[in-house]
């Protein structure tokens, strides 16, 4: 508890009145802080598109937290950061590493939460992993402070279309186009794919073989 009631009794010595040989001292006991991090997301992310991690720095002890709370956050290759934000919180990015600040205090058994929000890109499928660490606040075990999230990302197709011909046409004769068709994304494509121009027209159909990244198919 917050406070501790002492009492302390004395005799003997040839005492001659034992009213007086008692006392109390009631002696504040303070509590300490232990902070801890979870860093979690939903869903998986993708390609191209933003992904929202949450983190959430509890106090797990018996006081409150004293002092400046810190999260440091390095973002791994192939993440870039958008945004922050969380009550209480200030969230500001550099050189991809992303610093959060709470001012505190966080009570015991109590927690505050921000996100985190970034763009994923190509360089990040198929997975990333995330670390994150919390400090400050008077935090008296380091040993719980640090959590890692391991974040799938899909992949995405991007078809490219070069459309070519390598000699000139002569009036009467056949020419010859040839098109190409690149597959520029992270992910194989799975549906249907069509090519249309004026003259020609081309049709992928469903299971045939995907193209692959970095791939491409022509006819």
């Amino acid at each position: 508890g917050p406070n501790l009631l002492q009492n302390g009794d004395m005799e003997g010595g040839g005492d001659t009145w034992p009213g007086n040989n008692r006392d109390v001292d009631p002696t504040a006991v303070a509590g300490i802080a232990d902070l801890t991090l979870d860093k979690r997301h939903v869903g998986n992310f993708a390609h191209g598109q933003n992904g929202t991690w949450t983190l959430v720095v509890t106090n797990l002890a018996s006081g409150a937290t004293a002092g400046t709370i810190t999260v440091t956050d390095t973002l791994p290759a192939g993440v870039a950061f958008k945004s922050g934000a969380g009550a209480g919180w200030s969230v500001a990015e550099n050189g991809g590493i992303v610093t959060a600040v709470n001012a505190g205090p966080i009570a015991a058994g109590d927690s505050s939460a921000f996100t985190i929000t970034a763009l994923a890109g190509a360089a990040a499928v198929p997975a990333v992993v995330n670390a994150a660490q919390v400090s400050g606040g008077a935090d008296i075990d380091p040993g719980n402070n640090r959590d890692v999230d391991t974040t799938a990302v899909l992949g995405v197709h991007d078809l490219t279309l070069d459309k070519r011909h390598t000699a000139a046409f002569v009036a009467g004769e056949p020419g010859t186009w040839t098109i190409v068709v690149t597959n520029v994304g992270t992910a194989a494509t799975t549906a249907s794919d069509r090519t249309t121009s004026a003259i020609h027209n081309a049709r992928r159909t469903p299971g045939a073989t995907p193209v692959k990244p970095g791939t491409a198919w022509s006819w």
